[in-house]
């Protein structure tokens, strides 16, 4: 093990289901007894890397999908009007949901042109840096492409630039 070396513990957050206790997050069905009973795990996890001189970084994933191993919250569901529009032609009813060349159904994804969304998400991420202490989140944006209606992402972009201005700040 003389060979190895570690500095940093990154957790990966969902953003979809929360393994720790959150306001905005859903919780996790298997977790949320145990959660609204009080308990939290992450402050342990934190302490422990802290014990070790380790740091501490959460990846959230601004827009992700469901978690096949674990029941479903019916969330985005919930906040259709939140949601990308996969549909180019503006005459036609919202597509929310487009099918992937393996015949399965993709996802939805939150629209970052929608100014709920972006508040929303601010909240989620001013939660966890205002209830642990980390040394950053990462923002993985990698797993949540497109961010805004389908067509119409350049003209968009600016919605994006402002959100991440915002949570800098």
């Amino acid at each position: 093990w003389d060979e190895f070396s570690f500095d940093t513990v990154m957790w990966d957050v969902n953003g979809m289901m929360a393994s720790y206790p959150s306001r905005y997050i859903p919780h996790y069905p298997a977790l949320k007894d145990w959660l609204d009973a009080g308990n939290d795990f992450l402050p342990h996890v934190v302490a422990g890397c802290r014990a070790r001189d380790l740091e501490v970084f959460l990846s959230f994933r601004v827009n992700p999908g469901p978690d096949p191993n674990f029941d479903q919250v019916s969330f985005k569901a919930d906040r259709e009007e939140w949601l990308v529009d996969f549909n180019e032609d503006p005459e036609k009813p919202p597509q929310l949901y487009f099918a992937r060349l393996d015949g399965e159904l993709n996802q939805p994804k939150w629209d970052y042109a929608n100014a709920d969304v972006r508040t929303y998400q601010k909240a989620a991420l001013q939660e966890l840096v205002t209830n642990y202490d980390l040394d950053g989140i990462q923002l993985d944006f990698a797993r949540g492409a497109p961010f805004f209606k389908v067509g119409q992402q350049w003209l968009r972009r600016d919605h994006l630039t402002r959100f991440m201005a915002d949570v800098r700040s």
